[in-house]
């Protein structure tokens, strides 16, 4: 048993040590070696298009177009071809079941002597004892007559009808590296509009028992202007080679 406890103190007290040791963390001077961006836009047109839904949540609405890329209502007309299928299931009463679980409880089992030490008042200390009810835990079943359940398919009426969604139309994409982003050009209609997606990162090396690489991912263009290919950078970096800080220098 004392093996067994001094193997799980040593245990903790290890691991107690490694997590201090694995979280400490430096400083190391750093240089960027490259930095890249890519820009992405998408044209999405509102389009026309047929989907199902349940009949008692659709409500006719008329559509409206964007205009600019704005204001439009998707709209739901010509609700048809209703057909009533199973949307789901329902618990409903099916009789009752007995039901038993097994639990504990405290129950009297003999008695045991408990002794205290009585101040006599004159300096002196007088041990009193007395026998006193033993308690012990016992399992039992409790069991009771519980309502038993059986499920019950639901139907309900599910229509076609005509709405409205943007879908992707057409794809630019402009990439580079060690220069100023820039975003693709691409005309639309009145009845589209542009989506744009855009990823920075930055390259940076740093020395620590050898070199190492970390890429910085900025999440706008601001933050990613920040950093040149040449400028140098520090580094805060655990003792497990986590990067939990790069600042310009």
């Amino acid at each position: 048993m004392l093996l067994a406890l001094g193997s799980l103190f040593l245990c903790c007290l290890g691991s107690s040590v490694f997590g201090l040791w694995a979280g400490k963390a430096h400083e190391f001077p750093g240089e960027v070696t490259g930095t890249a961006w890519k820009r992405t836009v998408i044209q999405e047109r509102f389009t026309r298009v047929t989907k199902r839904g349940w009949r008692n949540e659709l409500r006719s609405v008329t559509a409206r177009m964007p205009v600019n890329g704005t204001g439009e209502v998707a709209g739901v007309a010509d609700i048809r071809a209703c057909v009533s299928v199973q949307r789901g299931t329902r618990r409903v009463p099916d009789g009752t079941e007995r039901v038993c679980r097994t639990k504990s409880r405290k129950v009297a089992c003999g008695t045991e002597e408990k002794c205290r030490r009585k101040d006599m008042g004159n300096g002196f200390m007088e041990e009193v004892c007395e026998d006193v009810t033993k308690y012990c835990r016992e399992s039992y079943e409790d069991c009771q007559n519980e309502t038993r359940y059986r499920r019950e398919p639901v139907y309900a009426d599910q229509c076609t009808y005509d709405t409205h969604e943007w879908k992707p139309l057409t794809r630019r994409e402009a990439s580079g590296t060690d220069d100023a982003p820039r975003w693709p050009e691409l005309a639309v209609g009145a009845a589209d509009r542009l989506r744009r997606e855009e990823t920075y990162t930055v390259r940076l090396r740093y020395e620590d028992d050898g070199a190492h690489e970390h890429v910085l991912e900025p999440e706008d263009e601001r933050t990613f202007l920040v950093w040149k290919k040449g400028q140098g950078a520090r580094l805060t970096v655990t003792n497990l080679g986590t990067v939990e800080k790069v600042v310009p220098r």
